[in-house]
């Protein structure tokens, strides 16, 4: 997942843009696509695969590509691809009305949110978000997606240039590896330790009232099934309530006092016979 913010300045050497009908949700919806042509050369930064021949390399729904090796070079090892046919993707940095009303409200959300339809084309991000876009777009039979640099809410800067593709298996083809191979060892290993060792540091969820992280009062963590202090502090069980311990406390001596109130009578009674 490209995740790169880029500060290079913005050029017009992108794809060629042009408008189309589309039927989405059984309506006719004007489109602003970008035509990619057939060899066109892609990049990809990975650390996960072992190299240029792992079968892994293009496995999935979609996957996201830069047309800019440079960006590529900030995600790991760099590979590069081309085209094997024509593909037509929308451009969500130009996203029209019709478009816009066709979605759903989910993904409404996350046009406005992270791609800036009714916030001044604001680029924002989000591994969640931009998945479940892109599987919309492959649902309504889309090859994927591109934007030219976008700016970026907040921080400011500029999103680099991107493209992410349904079934890329089926449309692009692997070159080869750009990294050298010392160099593309070196930011495996560091990436696979990297790994290893957030496993073993994640934190221990707090149960302290005064410590409950962020994750523990609004998230889903379901690494652990002790949630008592946050189930306390929200709706969960309760507990036990000082009436229902001195209830039985009470019943305990009651039943002490009256063993005893029998011992002594039967004694009683034994004895004056």
């Amino acid at each position: 997942m490209f995740l790169l913010y880029s500060k290079m300045i913005a050029d017009n050497n992108f794809y060629t843009k042009k408008s189309i009908t589309k039927t989405i949700n059984n309506e006719e919806v004007t489109v602003i696509v970008y035509t990619i042509d057939i060899n066109t050369p892609l990049y990809r930064g990975d650390n996960n695969i072992t190299g240029f021949e792992d079968k892994n390399i293009l496995k999935g729904d979609y996957k996201f590509f830069t047309p800019d090796e440079t960006a590529a070079e900030q995600y790991g090892v760099v590979y590069n691809f081309e085209t094997t046919k024509e593909l037509i993707v929308v451009a969500l940095d130009d996203i029209t009305e019709g478009f816009y009303n066709s979605a759903s409200k989910d993904i409404q959300n996350i046009l406005n949110k992270n791609y800036g339809y009714n916030n001044n084309k604001l680029r924002d991000s989000d591994v969640k978000a931009d998945s479940e876009l892109i599987a919309y777009l492959c649902k309504n039979h889309f090859d994927g997606y591109a934007t030219n640099f976008m700016n970026i809410g907040g921080i400011g800067g500029r999103f680099h240039k991107e493209v992410v593709l349904c079934n890329p298996e089926t449309v692009v083809k692997t070159i080869g590896q750009i990294t050298n191979e010392e160099e593309a060892k070196a930011k495996r290993e560091k990436a696979r330790n990297k790994r290893i060792s957030e496993v073993q540091e994640k934190p221990k969820r707090q149960t302290n009232v005064s410590g409950l992280s962020g994750t523990n009062l609004f998230g889903d963590d379901s690494d652990s099934d002790d949630d008592s202090a946050v189930k306390r502090l929200f709706g969960g069980k309760k507990r036990k309530t000082n009436k229902r311990r001195n209830t039985k406390k009470r019943a305990k001596s009651n039943k002490r006092r009256n063993t005893k109130k029998r011992a002594k009578s039967n004694k009683r009674r034994n004895t004056k016979k």
